[in-house]
């Protein structure tokens, strides 16, 4: 197993720390899970030796788990995704078990294998010729459908350089879609995992404007059909999604907040028709068909969208991204994602694995990094694709640490 070593980097960039979204009060998962806050605690440095490879995360979930049944307690734990083949990734959860309130969670990013293929990034700066005074649309292949208001910032405050905007001044249409063509044909591809990364903020209206309006993360295929999207309501701040089932959105049970940024991470499996979407190391909607209706599995774009929610009275509040990235990988599977559950009564530690329906998944652990014992292996059910392990033994440990991994 690859060797793992942290070290504290206080001054560190800040901006690519992961932000997590907020629960809602009053929402349940499973085991009544609150979050009562998200905040940047500091910053961790991750490097991983593994075959010329290296990964870094940084951010602090602060969290506090209530559970019936369950000691209140706080831990920390570090999240790291680890390729070990061009097929296969670890995922590894280091946990400290901490009898009281006052523990911090640590969650590192998701690297992917050196073998990926980039198909289209862009941090929207001026060396890659994009210009400040005009729209982004029309600049370096971006397209718009619908004339309301897009552009580009000189700077934003926890950015670095340049970034994009879609909202703020309204046009004659009431929804904008503003992509870039990237025209990924999966299919006998030997990169059949594709990952779509954002950082971005929206923020709230004036009074000048005083709707507050939707903002989305939209994949359409090369027929041009939307497959899903991911929605940041603005109104209600919370965190939707849709499919194609014409079923209208869903609650994804996950608020976020104005004027914070958050990294966004969306992998899509187009071999097993699913997507997962991350942000920071929390799952916010897990193992969702690509396609519930046979469309076309291939990509053609993902679209930034602002949509008005009152047909002709655009608010003027807008969203900022910045680090646009679409990478095509190798992998087999969407890389699991393992969470802390809390401590039973009996001592027993619960580990969840967020990983895809019918997929078997394994679940390793280690107090010394020496020796790794196996928790349990299972198959994740459909259609949520979450297993839970218990860990019996964790009498007299101070910390341990788990990892995860797919096995065919």
């Amino acid at each position: 197993f690859p060797t793992l070593s942290a070290t504290n980097c206080g001054a560190a960039d800040w901006r690519r720390s992961p932000r997590v979204p907020s629960r809602p009060a009053g929402t349940t998962r499973t085991a009544r899970l609150g979050i009562a806050s998200a905040a940047l605690l500091g910053s961790l440095s991750l490097r991983l030796a593994t075959k010329g490879y290296e990964g870094s995360g940084v951010g602090c979930l602060a969290g506090i788990l209530g559970f019936p049944g369950f000691r209140p307690f706080c831990f920390p734990s570090i999240f790291i995704m680890i390729r070990l083949d061009g097929r296969r990734t670890v995922s590894l959860l280091a946990v400290w078990l901490l009898m009281s309130f006052g523990g911090r969670c640590l969650a590192g990013g998701k690297p992917l294998p050196a073998a990926s293929r980039v198909l289209f990034e862009t941090g929207f700066e001026a060396f890659e010729g994009y210009h400040t005074n005009l729209n982004v649309a029309g600049q370096n292949q971006w397209v718009a459908i619908g004339d309301g208001g897009n552009g580009l910032l000189a700077e934003a405050e926890g950015f670095a350089g340049q970034v994009a905007y879609v909202g703020f001044v309204g046009g004659t249409n009431d929804v904008l879609n503003l992509f870039r063509p990237v025209g990924l044909s999966p299919a006998g591809n030997s990169l059949p995992l594709l990952r779509f990364s954002v950082a971005l903020e929206i923020f709230d209206s004036t009074t000048n404007a005083p709707q507050f309006d939707d903002f989305r993360w939209s994949a359409y295929n090369s027929l041009e059909q939307r497959l899903f999207t991911l929605e940041f309501d603005n109104e209600r701040l919370k965190i939707d999604y849709g499919l194609d089932d014409d079923q209208g959105l869903k609650d994804s049970g996950y608020a976020f907040r104005s004027g914070e940024i958050y990294d966004l991470t969306i992998d899509l499996d187009f071999a097993r028709n699913l997507w997962t979407a991350s942000i920071g190391s929390l799952v916010v909607v897990n193992a969702q068909p690509i396609t519930t209706k046979g469309a076309k599995l291939d990509l053609n774009e993902i679209d930034a969208v602002w949509s008005l929610r009152k047909s002709g009275f655009p608010g003027d509040n807008f969203m900022i991204f910045d680090d646009y990235r679409i990478v095509a990988t190798p992998l087999l599977d969407i890389p699991p994602t393992v969470e802390p559950v809390g401590l039973l009564q009996n001592g027993a530690f619960i580990v969840r694995i967020l990983g895809e329906p019918g997929v078997t998944y394994s679940v390793e652990a280690t107090s010394d990094f020496q020796n790794w014992a196996l928790v349990g292996t299972g198959v994740a059910p459909s259609p949520s694709g979450v297993l839970e392990f218990q860990d019996l033994a964790t009498q007299g440990l101070s910390a341990k640490f788990y990892r995860s991994y797919s096995i065919r």
